[in-house]
């Protein structure tokens, strides 16, 4: 028991136990970190609290079709909302645990922050954009290129 919960405890991930009715049963740090509450704060939190409103109906879909049996787990991209109100975008695997009688007793999660892949492309690629106008007007001035060379 000592090594699952420091397993859970450390991971670089955060995770998630989930009771049936989607409010947090236990959570790890690095979740509170991704989801920026203190992990006490989410534990008795609706999992919808903390979901996009635009993604709740597609992340409640997935849940039910574990829930009617149709498939084992669920894994999904969508947008978290942070206590200050920001948005991460995050990576969430789930599985139902079940009890001896075939009922789920709850779902376990594994959220990856993915936040840094799904910026906007503008964004990522401003620094080179800046980078190659910064090179012409140097070229420019240097009297190697005309304003419009396509350097």
């Amino acid at each position: 028991m000592r090594q699952y919960r420091a397993t859970f405890e450390n991971a670089a991930v955060g995770i998630a136990h989930v009771n049936p009715d989607l409010t947090y049963r236990r959570v790890n740090e690095a979740l509170g970190r991704i989801a920026g509450y203190p992990a006490t704060e989410l534990v008795g939190r609706s999992m919808a609290d903390i979901t996009f409103p635009e993604d709740l109906d597609a992340t409640l879909a997935q849940i039910k079709q574990v829930r009617d049996g149709e498939t084992d787990s669920y894994d999904l991209e969508k947008r978290s909302v942070r206590k200050n109100g920001a948005t991460v975008w995050v990576y969430v695997t789930g599985s139902a645990v079940h009890r001896s009688d075939g009922s789920i007793d709850h779902f376990a999660n594994v959220v990856q922050d993915i936040s840094g892949r799904k910026r906007d492309p503008d964004q990522v690629h401003l620094p080179m954009r800046e980078m190659n106008h910064r090179a012409k007007n140097l070229l420019t001035r240097a009297g190697r290129c005309q304003p419009d060379c396509g350097a």
